[in-house]
């Protein structure tokens, strides 16, 4: 299976890069497997986006049991919406600035959600310094 995918993206038979060949792996992943990784990036980048605005609302020195409810409101909001607006779905490789589009308003819609609730938490403001 590995071949015949390598062979219709590289039909000259020209060395492959690491890049390349990585392309080639992850298309040879089943369907679920690859939205599974999708999900697992999610998570991940939400959770360092919501660690990194915490640390900088609140400094370095930030409580982390303020950020978990933080992290898992914005996992449990991302999930659904870039469910909703088909960033899961199977083929998002040809869409272009569709595609852009449609994670800029996933983005935006969690960023509202939580930022929201963070604010009606009091988490919104910078402490004062001098």
């Amino acid at each position: 299976m590995i071949e015949r995918v390598r062979k219709a993206l590289r039909p000259d038979g020209l060395a492959d890069s690491l890049v390349s060949s990585l392309r080639v792996n992850i298309l040879t992943w089943p369907r679920r497997v690859k939205q599974a990784a999708m999900i697992a990036t999610d998570v991940c980048s939400y959770t360092l986006a919501a660690l990194g605005s915490l640390w900088l609302l609140q400094g370095p020195s930030f409580d982390i049991t303020i950020a978990l409810p933080v992290i898992a409101l914005a996992i449990i909001v991302a999930i659904p919406v870039h469910h909703l607006l088909g960033l899961y779905a199977s083929v998002v490789r040809y869409m272009g600035f569709a595609l852009l589009a449609t994670g800029f308003q996933a983005t935006l819609a969690v960023s509202s959600v939580v930022g929201g609730t963070n604010f009606a938490r009091g988490l919104a403001e910078a402490p004062g310094r001098v």
